[in-house]
């Protein structure tokens, strides 16, 4: 099994740059792969005050 494996301090739904480019690079890569990881924080760049989800998975892509 092929696993990608990312990490990044924010992830989607936050919109910083680095957020951005690599939510498009899962996205094509849950496609292709068996399965796609991130990790990362569980807060957002624009409201530092909300927490996301421990877990979820969001376009095939486990997070």
């Amino acid at each position: 099994m092929r696993i990608a494996l990312f990490l990044n301090h924010f992830v989607f739904p936050d919109h910083s740059a680095t957020t951005q480019l690599l939510v498009e690079l899962d996205f094509d890569l849950a496609a292709e792969w068996q399965r796609v990881v991130v990790i990362a924080s569980r807060q957002r760049y624009d409201a530092p005050q909300e927490r996301l989800p421990t877990r979820e998975w969001i376009g095939g892509v486990e997070v």
